[in-house]
């Protein structure tokens, strides 16, 4: 995953001899009153090296998304891994025509499956952090008081 800037990644699995590294040139511009970016982005060799999967996510940055740098960093991440899975299968299916079929099925459930994914992982975070920071877990935790209620 990427901050703003340059990064350069080789696949591990690509032939060294196989020319230059992908490079990605990545910019953000951090929103007005914001602390940093809330944009995140990946570049992902595939095929051993001969194609990538490029992922760019831009955050939502309004005091109501607090988090939309996680929502642009998962959205990013799920996105990526569903893409490699993908492009493994097409590398192994290569130039066979029978499989074209299945591979536009699996291609045509992507977004239903980043999304999915993405939506597991926000549930799972909200679950385990304070949806508003440490003093709404402290109120969260004290004990409550109810009103007296007056007796017949």
């Amino acid at each position: 995953m990427t901050e703003p800037g340059t990064v350069t990644e080789r696949d591990p699995a690509a032939d060294p001899s196989a020319g230059a590294p992908w490079t990605l040139i990545s910019g953000a511009v951090k929103g007005v009153a914001k602390k940093y970016s809330q944009d995140r982005s990946a570049l992902v060799p595939v095929a051993g090296g001969r194609a990538v999967v490029l992922t760019v996510a831009d955050g939502h940055g309004s005091a109501a998304h607090f988090r939309s740098d996680l929502g642009a960093r998962w959205a990013v991440e799920e996105f990526t891994a569903c893409a490699r899975a993908f492009a493994r299968e097409v590398v192994r299916v290569g130039g066979d025509a029978a499989h074209f079929t299945g591979l536009r099925e699996e291609a045509r459930r992507l977004p239903q499956q980043v999304g999915h994914r993405w939506h597991e992982r926000a549930l799972l975070y909200d679950r385990n952090s304070p949806a508003h920071g440490p003093a709404a877990a402290r109120r969260a935790r004290s004990p409550r008081t109810s009103p007296p209620t007056a007796a017949p």
